[in-house]
Protein backbone atom coordinates (compact mmCIF):
# COMPACT_ATOMS: atom_id res chain seq x y z
CA UNK A 1 0.00 0.00 0.00
CA UNK A 2 1.40 3.49 -1.06
CA UNK A 3 0.99 5.72 1.67
CA UNK A 4 0.21 9.53 0.86
CA UNK A 5 -0.05 12.62 3.32
CA UNK A 6 -4.15 13.54 3.82
CA UNK A 7 -4.56 17.07 2.45
CA UNK A 8 -5.56 17.80 5.92
CA UNK A 9 -2.94 16.36 7.93
CA UNK A 10 -0.90 19.30 8.81
CA UNK A 11 -3.46 21.96 9.86
CA UNK A 12 -4.75 18.72 11.96
CA UNK A 13 -1.66 18.51 13.84
CA UNK A 14 -2.70 21.87 15.41
CA UNK A 15 -6.31 22.54 14.50
CA UNK A 16 -7.52 20.50 17.66
CA UNK A 17 -4.02 20.99 20.14
CA UNK A 18 -5.86 21.66 23.40
CA UNK A 19 -8.51 18.36 23.22
CA UNK A 20 -5.69 16.31 22.56
CA UNK A 21 -3.16 18.18 25.02
CA UNK A 22 -5.72 17.20 27.53
CA UNK A 23 -6.31 13.76 26.70
CA UNK A 24 -2.71 13.38 26.22
CA UNK A 25 -1.84 14.54 29.44
CA UNK A 26 -3.92 11.79 30.90
CA UNK A 27 -1.50 8.95 29.45
CA UNK A 28 1.92 10.78 29.79
CA UNK A 29 4.28 9.62 32.29
CA UNK A 30 2.42 6.22 32.74
CA UNK A 31 4.77 3.92 31.73
CA UNK A 32 7.95 6.36 31.31
CA UNK A 33 6.65 7.83 28.36
CA UNK A 34 7.53 11.51 27.56
CA UNK A 35 6.17 11.62 23.99
CA UNK A 36 3.17 9.46 22.30
CA UNK A 37 2.30 10.19 18.68
CA UNK A 38 -0.52 8.17 16.66
CA UNK A 39 -0.32 7.75 12.80
CA UNK A 40 -3.63 6.90 11.19
CA UNK A 41 -3.78 5.45 8.17
CA UNK A 42 -7.06 5.12 6.31
CA UNK A 43 -8.01 2.74 3.96
CA UNK A 44 -6.74 4.78 0.63
CA UNK A 45 -3.75 4.93 2.59
CA UNK A 46 -4.02 8.24 3.56
CA UNK A 47 -2.04 9.47 6.94
CA UNK A 48 -2.35 11.88 9.16
CA UNK A 49 -0.90 12.39 13.10
CA UNK A 50 -2.38 13.27 16.34
CA UNK A 51 0.54 14.20 18.64
CA UNK A 52 1.54 15.12 22.11
CA UNK A 53 4.23 17.65 20.67
CA UNK A 54 2.66 17.70 17.03
CA UNK A 55 6.11 20.30 16.42
CA UNK A 56 7.81 17.01 15.37
CA UNK A 57 5.12 15.90 12.85
CA UNK A 58 5.13 19.34 11.57
CA UNK A 59 8.60 19.25 10.82
CA UNK A 60 8.85 15.44 9.37
CA UNK A 61 5.93 17.08 6.97
CA UNK A 62 7.77 20.12 5.68
CA UNK A 63 10.42 18.73 5.45
CA UNK A 64 8.87 15.52 3.88
CA UNK A 65 10.90 13.52 6.00
CA UNK A 66 7.69 11.28 6.90
CA UNK A 67 7.88 9.50 3.86
CA UNK A 68 11.55 8.22 4.90
CA UNK A 69 10.20 7.35 8.14
CA UNK A 70 10.69 3.73 8.68
CA UNK A 71 7.41 3.53 11.02
CA UNK A 72 5.25 4.94 8.22
CA UNK A 73 6.48 2.02 5.53
CA UNK A 74 3.91 -0.22 4.95
CA UNK A 75 6.67 -3.37 5.49
CA UNK A 76 6.94 -1.99 9.44
CA UNK A 77 3.03 -1.23 9.73
CA UNK A 78 1.22 -4.25 7.77
CA UNK A 79 3.55 -6.44 10.38
CA UNK A 80 2.56 -6.47 14.14
CA UNK A 81 6.32 -6.42 15.66
CA UNK A 82 7.22 -3.58 17.57
CA UNK A 83 10.33 -1.97 17.01
CA UNK A 84 13.06 0.72 18.82
CA UNK A 85 13.63 3.73 16.44
CA UNK A 86 17.08 2.43 16.20
CA UNK A 87 16.06 -0.23 14.34
CA UNK A 88 13.41 1.28 11.99
CA UNK A 89 14.68 1.54 7.98
CA UNK A 90 14.53 5.23 7.90
CA UNK A 91 15.63 5.27 4.19
CA UNK A 92 18.59 6.67 4.02
CA UNK A 93 18.05 9.79 6.27
CA UNK A 94 18.53 7.83 9.79
CA UNK A 95 20.74 10.87 11.24
CA UNK A 96 17.75 14.18 10.02
CA UNK A 97 15.38 11.59 11.29
CA UNK A 98 16.86 10.93 14.92
CA UNK A 99 17.81 15.07 14.74
CA UNK A 100 13.94 15.91 14.43
CA UNK A 101 12.08 13.10 16.47
CA UNK A 102 14.87 12.60 19.09
CA UNK A 103 17.47 15.16 19.30
CA UNK A 104 15.70 18.37 19.36
CA UNK A 105 12.73 16.78 21.74
CA UNK A 106 15.26 15.37 24.11
CA UNK A 107 14.54 11.90 23.96
CA UNK A 108 17.03 9.39 23.83
CA UNK A 109 14.93 6.14 22.84
CA UNK A 110 11.80 5.29 21.81
CA UNK A 111 9.50 2.67 19.91
CA UNK A 112 6.35 1.84 17.42
CA UNK A 113 4.44 -0.69 17.62
CA UNK A 114 1.77 -1.30 14.67
CA UNK A 115 -2.08 -2.27 15.16
CA UNK A 116 -5.27 -1.88 13.70
CA UNK A 117 -8.13 0.56 15.26
CA UNK A 118 -11.21 0.70 13.49
CA UNK A 119 -10.70 0.52 9.66
CA UNK A 120 -7.33 2.19 10.34
CA UNK A 121 -4.10 0.75 10.15
CA UNK A 122 -2.35 2.92 12.75
CA UNK A 123 1.17 3.51 14.51
CA UNK A 124 2.01 4.32 17.81
CA UNK A 125 5.04 6.17 18.86
CA UNK A 126 6.60 6.55 22.24
CA UNK A 127 9.56 8.47 23.03
CA UNK A 128 11.52 8.11 26.41
CA UNK A 129 14.10 10.48 27.82
CA UNK A 130 15.54 7.51 29.33
CA UNK A 131 16.46 3.81 28.36
CA UNK A 132 14.69 1.42 30.22
CA UNK A 133 14.76 -2.20 29.83
CA UNK A 134 11.47 -2.60 29.50
CA UNK A 135 11.48 -1.21 26.36
CA UNK A 136 14.66 -1.90 25.30
CA UNK A 137 13.58 -5.67 25.22
CA UNK A 138 10.47 -5.24 23.99
CA UNK A 139 8.33 -6.80 26.61
CA UNK A 140 5.22 -8.24 25.51
CA UNK A 141 3.58 -6.82 28.64
CA UNK A 142 4.78 -3.74 28.20
CA UNK A 143 4.01 -3.38 24.98
CA UNK A 144 0.18 -4.48 25.38
CA UNK A 145 0.18 -1.31 28.00
CA UNK A 146 2.19 0.71 25.45
CA UNK A 147 -0.93 -0.35 22.62
CA UNK A 148 -3.89 0.01 24.93
CA UNK A 149 -2.52 3.47 26.10
CA UNK A 150 -2.79 5.11 22.67
CA UNK A 151 -6.11 3.07 21.86
CA UNK A 152 -7.48 4.62 25.05
CA UNK A 153 -6.30 8.04 24.12
CA UNK A 154 -7.48 7.45 20.23
CA UNK A 155 -10.90 6.82 22.01
CA UNK A 156 -10.78 10.12 24.11
CA UNK A 157 -9.83 12.13 21.36
CA UNK A 158 -12.74 10.76 19.12
CA UNK A 159 -15.37 11.90 21.76
CA UNK A 160 -13.86 15.79 20.96
CA UNK A 161 -13.06 15.69 17.69
CA UNK A 162 -14.05 13.64 13.76
CA UNK A 163 -10.77 12.86 12.16
CA UNK A 164 -10.46 14.54 8.74
CA UNK A 165 -11.01 11.49 6.64
CA UNK A 166 -14.36 11.55 8.33
CA UNK A 167 -15.09 15.11 7.93
CA UNK A 168 -17.72 16.43 4.95
CA UNK A 169 -16.03 17.98 2.10
CA UNK A 170 -17.89 21.41 1.64
CA UNK A 171 -17.15 24.28 -0.83
CA UNK A 172 -18.41 27.25 0.87
CA UNK A 173 -20.24 29.42 -1.82
CA UNK A 174 -18.95 33.00 -2.06
CA UNK A 175 -21.52 35.47 -0.88
CA UNK A 176 -21.47 39.48 -1.56
CA UNK A 177 -23.38 42.07 -0.44
CA UNK A 178 -24.28 45.47 -1.91
CA UNK A 179 -23.37 48.24 0.80
CA UNK A 180 -24.46 51.88 -0.13
CA UNK A 181 -23.04 54.51 1.91
CA UNK A 182 -22.08 52.49 4.84
CA UNK A 183 -25.79 51.61 4.47
CA UNK A 184 -26.95 48.17 4.14
CA UNK A 185 -30.13 47.29 2.53
CA UNK A 186 -32.61 45.15 4.58
CA UNK A 187 -35.35 43.21 2.31
CA UNK A 188 -38.78 44.37 3.34
CA UNK A 189 -41.16 41.23 2.87
CA UNK A 190 -44.71 42.41 2.49
CA UNK A 191 -46.80 41.83 5.83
Amino acid sequence: MEVTLHPKAKEFLFEHFVPMRKVFSDVLGQVETDYISIALINQTGQIFFLSSKPSIEQNLIEKNLWLLDGCYQSSFFSQDKPKLWSELPHMGCIEVIKQYKQIEPGLITGISIPTEYDSYKAVFSFGLKRITPCIQNKISTHCEKLVAMGKYALRQIQDYLTFPDKQPYTIAKPKLELIINNQVTYEHTPG
